[in-house]
């Protein structure tokens, strides 16, 4: 079965407390469980990262533009951003899809 990222990008939202934090990852928990066997690698977030290049590398907070990432099985485009479309990442961003080519 096609394998796809979600990748989550972060949005504008507030720092969330401790209680509404407490309340996405029961969400979150909840969106695993309902998705079973589609949710191969579930939120996956980013620690600090390094930006390399010929010229060196600098290190940056987060990776630029992405925080994390959840990997799923789907049966195709449509089945993939359907999950993608009841994450809870949402209250706090997008999310980008996209399926993972063969080499």
């Amino acid at each position: 079965m096609p394998r796809f990222i979600l990748a989550y990008i972060p949005g504008n939202a507030p720092q969330p407390s401790p209680e509404e934090g407490a309340a996405h990852r029961k969400r979150y928990e909840s969106w695993i469980k309902d998705n079973g066997d589609a949710i191969l690698e579930p939120a996956n977030p980013f620690g600090p990262s390094q930006n390399i290049s010929t010229e060196g590398s600098d290190e940056s907070k987060v990776l630029k533009g992405m925080m994390g990432y959840t990997l799923i099985e789907a049966a195709d485009m449509d089945a993939a951003t359907a999950i993608a479309k009841s994450c809870p990442f949402l209250e706090m961003g997008t999310i980008d899809v996209a399926p993972l080519m063969s080499m």
